[in-house]
């Protein structure tokens, strides 16, 4: 079962609990999608895409950081089934748009600096004021990148950017 088919059970089954008479076919209405086609993503039989993806989510009311997890989620498992190799380089091209969009890889690799620098996510998180999932993301993602070793010792190992003139 996808996240994108759960995410969609869940919330029927939220309705669901709080009016059990809740149907499929109010949910449809209510999600503004066919009974049909609701019915056969939540049976897996139908791909969820990620315009009806979004659709939903927006209509749960659903925070722009949770439709991205889910939207990501969704496209990274259609490209594998299509293409094995393009998630590679998807996710290479994610791990650089994250390196440049999010100020908390530099300042790790600035902590490697430090006396005392663990590659601990939960001392970094508390060093950055930053969550624990977040540090530890970033630092697998500087691992993958090659710019950071965690072992033997915390030490950035490459710089992440070559400047040209």
């Amino acid at each position: 079962m996808s996240s994108a088919q759960e995410f969609l059970k869940t919330e029927f089954e939220k309705r669901k609990k709080q009016n059990p008479s809740f149907s499929l076919r109010a949910f449809s209405k209510w999600l503004n999608v066919s009974p049909a086609q609701v019915s056969q993503m939540l049976a897996g039989k139908r791909t969820i895409t990620p315009e009806t993806l979004n659709k939903i989510a927006l209509r749960v009311g659903s925070s722009p950081l949770e439709r991205n997890d889910l939207l990501s989620t969704l496209v990274r498992s259609l490209v594998v089934e299509h293409n094995p190799k393009a998630l590679e380089r998807k996710l290479l091209a994610e791990d650089q748009f994250r390196l440049i969009a999010d100020w908390y890889h530099m300042a790790i690799l600035s902590l490697t600096k430090l006396k005392g620098s663990k590659p601990d996510p939960r001392w970094i998180a508390r060093r950055l004021g930053i969550s624990a999932e977040e540090a530890n993301l970033a630092l697998s993602r500087l691992v993958r990148m090659k710019l950071l070793e965690t072992h033997p010792k915390f030490r950035q190992i490459a710089e992440p950017f070559e400047v040209t003139s």
